[in-house]
């Protein structure tokens, strides 16, 4: 040990030396840390796998939790580091371990939107918690959140599950109109299309309540039902809607199958601008998009006056210095041109002082 209390097995860990760790292990060395969990742990934050495997390999358990129960595969999950994942899984980390907030390692990864990590701890037999699965989703599904609600659905979370008071995720997206959402959990997901929340209202109802037409289209066409709470101008104005998409009348199919088709090409071309990073996925609403980009817009016309007040300020006190430095500027052009004319002087005496020279040598020869 050195003074600074560190032995060559540190060092070897240190600069990640798994081989000479080895060897110094194979002739009776040990390693001696003062906080394991806690090292690998920020090596698990960092993604850095050879060092991880030199701790597990000289006994840390990697199972073993910082001061808040996280272990390394809660951290490694978080920053949605693969490999450090993939390698705590083959050493058989338990992959359901809780955290003091009793949140899992595959709920880090659908937070935070790493889907091939979520993907992977739920190969490995991962499940979210159900009660802290279910905020998640009524989180996900009142922002729009395709990405969260598609992870959450492929992790074999129960889409149709509430909160307190029964309002489940298809409630909140039919609420806030997000019609890309909704068109997921009804169509792909196939969550119950008409659940009804303590109030007795279904996601129709909260949809026409708020008047997101395309959400009440695309939960007409699947079949939604009222509930109990509707009232009769609403009963009235879903059968309106009945008889437009053709329900019961004579020929009805047609006229449902092209208003059906209509409606997909609609979501589908929104969801291909989607993929391709063109639009939001949380917004299709046509008046809803202009409000938020005139949001932007305004804002962005507000910052730019703000930033020429402040430019023009920043000049006037560029111009107010550049006319107090002016007679500094006159006297460094003095400076430089007196230098100038002494070096200039001093050439030239030398050249005078080799002629001199070359007269000499040549008077001396003769």
């Amino acid at each position: 040990m050195d003074r600074w209390g560190s032995t060559p097995m540190h060092d070897t860990l240190k600069n990640g030396f798994l081989g000479a760790s080895r060897l110094l292990q194979k002739h009776g060395a040990v390693l001696k840390l003062a906080d394991p969990a806690g090292t690998l742990c920020t090596y698990a934050s960092q993604g850095d796998t050879i060092r991880m495997q030199h701790l597990i390999d000289f006994g840390v358990d990697p199972n073993s939790g910082d001061y808040d129960a996280r272990t390394a595969l809660h951290l490694s999950a978080t920053e949605g580091h693969l490999p450090v994942v993939t390698f705590l899984t083959s050493r058989k980390a338990n992959v359901n371990v809780k955290d003091r907030w009793n949140s899992t390692p595959i709920q880090d990864a659908i937070r935070n939107g790493w889907q091939i990590v979520a993907q992977h701890l739920y190969l490995q037999g991962a499940r979210p918690d159900p009660t802290l699965a279910a905020g998640q989703l009524c989180d996900a599904a009142s922002q729009g959140n395709l990405a969260e609600l598609e992870i959450l659905f492929q992790t074999g979370t129960d889409l149709n599950c509430g909160d307190y008071d029964a309002r489940t995720a298809l409630h909140l997206v039919a609420a806030e109109g997000k019609a890309l959402a909704l068109d997921f959990l009804v169509n792909t997901a196939q969550a119950n299309h008409s659940p009804v929340d303590r109030w007795g209202a279904t996601p129709l109802q909260d949809a026409i309540s708020s008047g997101h037409d395309l959400c009440v289209q695309i939960l007409m066409a699947a079949g939604a039902e009222l509930g109990t709470s509707a009232d009769p101008q609403m009963r009235d104005h879903v059968s309106k809607l009945s008889r437009d998409l053709g329900f019961g009348q004579r020929g009805g199919f047609k006229t449902y199958a092209d208003a059906y088709s209509a409606l997909r090409r609609k979501l589908g071309a929104h969801m291909a601008l989607v993929k391709k990073k063109r639009a939001r996925g949380d917004m299709l609403d046509s008046e809803e998009a202009a409000r938020f980009n005139g949001a932007i817009i305004n804002g962005t016309v507000r910052g730019m006056r703000a930033f020429c007040q402040d430019a023009a300020w920043l000049v006037k006190l560029v111009q107010e210095f550049e006319a107090a430095a002016e007679p500094l500027w006159q006297f460094l052009r003095v400076v430089r041109t007196s230098v100038g004319l002494v070096q200039e002087a001093k050439m030239w005496e030398q050249v005078n002082q080799l002629e001199r020279e070359a007269k000499r040598i040549r008077a001396h020869t003769q």
